[in-house]
């Protein structure tokens, strides 16, 4: 005998509520009991959606653990560990604390996340390969959605790669069905969807970052980029660069500051 207690859902202005934080975690309450008896762990029949939803999670794992199989055979340590993080983000495998400290002393810690670079490189590809064997407009969207898909899982989940995956895939329909939309349009959708499935996502860093840096790759890197080239005696291969690099820090340093 006990009592089952629902976390408090009070929180700041601002804030997640912890019993959100809790559900997240798969935690729904807390049990309270003075006797020392053991809990057994009832077997109980579950959903047919929940037993396929779990199956798919088992399989992404699966998958998941024999890719850091071959990374661990093809890269010595700590290399292997970095590739991973370089490719699926470091929400999918875990640095070592020291070259974790290493790349935030650089300024280098966005290479560890997954982002819009990875999914546009895997996604051309696909699309690249697809249009060349001269599939159906049908299939190209298929298979470039399947390979987008595990991407996401395979990174983690988190809030940046479900940002750079939702917006590919809403210009991938865009394209199928023939239309032309705007990019601003596609950020839009894509964080208006994601506030449909979890509003106190607004609150996450990692996804104000993400949207951060997005902004400033479509709309302050030119603005740099044109402030650099007047400037006397700047080669324009190196104003180039130099745009796309201090535009995302111009977006995200004040978030990371604050």
């Amino acid at each position: 005998q006990g009592e089952l207690v629902r976390p408090a859902s009070l929180s700041n202005p601002g804030l997640i509520p912890f019993s959100d934080f809790l559900a997240k975690e798969g935690i729904g309450g807390y049990f309270f009991t003075q006797e020392r008896s053991v809990i057994k762990k009832v077997d109980i029949k579950r959903p047919f959606f929940l037993v396929v939803w779990l199956t798919g999670i088992r399989f992404f794992h699966f998958l998941s653990t024999k890719l850091s199989q071959v990374h661990h055979a093809l890269f010595p340590p700590p290399y292997d560990a970095l590739m991973l993080g370089m490719v699926f983000g470091n929400a999918a495998v875990e640095l070592p604390a020291p070259m974790q400290v290493y790349f935030r002393k650089a300024g280098l810690t966005h290479l560890l996340v997954a982002s819009g670079a990875q999914v546009a490189l895997l996604v051309s590809l696909c699309h690249g390969i697809c249009r060349f064997l001269s599939l159906p407009r049908w299939l190209v969207l298929g298979v470039t959605t399947l390979f987008n898909t595990l991407f996401f899982f395979l990174a983690g989940g988190g809030w940046a790669s479900l940002r750079a995956c939702l917006m590919t895939q809403l210009v991938l329909v865009g394209e199928w069905i023939g239309g032309k939309g705007d990019t601003w349009h596609f950020l839009g959708l894509t964080l208006f969807i994601i506030l449909l499935l979890d509003p106190t996502a607004l609150f996450s860093i990692s996804l104000q970052l993400s949207f951060a840096a997005t902004l400033s790759l479509m709309y302050l890197v030119p603005v740099v980029e044109k402030l650099l080239l007047a400037m006397p005696r700047c080669p324009r291969w190196l104003g180039k660069s130099l745009a796309v690099s201090l535009a995302p820090t111009l977006l995200t340093q004040p978030i990371l500051l604050f």
